[in-house]
């Protein structure tokens, strides 16, 4: 009986996560991706708790299914979207393998990277930007 309590309360907070993923707010465009990236973290994360649940002995065979499922499905997807995939695929396997905390922080932070890399590309820029003028001032 807990055994089904904690795989539901997994393959919830899979669902949720995987859809946090690539979810933009003020923005119904990309649904059809949200609802993709919380399947493949359902998918993976109801994979692995099975598996674990069953034996823990043969977990490396589901990671191993789950990377090949999501390689051979991903193959006509842009690198980007391609990436987003592999993440969710990784955040459902830390969630079915138990580390809920874990598979929050990842989605965090994946999600802080993906949806503020012009900021952050802009912000290294003019870093090194600012390092290349001081070397100039200082040679002459």
């Amino acid at each position: 009986m807990f055994g089904l309590i904690s795989f539901c309360f997994k393959i919830l907070f899979a669902s949720i996560l995987g859809a946090a993923l690539y979810y933009k707010p003020n923005q119904y465009k990309g649904n059809e991706n949200v609802l993709k990236t919380s399947l493949i973290c359902l998918l993976s994360a109801s994979i692995l708790a099975l598996t674990s649940q069953f034996s823990s002995n043969n977990v490396s065979f589901s990671i191993l299914a789950v990377a090949i499922i999501i390689i051979s499905i991903s193959k006509e997807l842009i690198f980007i979207d391609k990436i987003l995939w592999i993440f969710a695929s990784i955040i459902g396997m830390t969630v079915g393998a138990g580390y809920i905390f874990q598979a929050s922080v990842l989605c965090a932070f994946v999600y802080f990277i993906i949806h503020n890399s012009k900021n952050l590309l802009e912000y290294i820029n003019k870093d090194s930007q600012e390092a290349v003028d001081g070397v100039e001032n200082i040679s002459n």
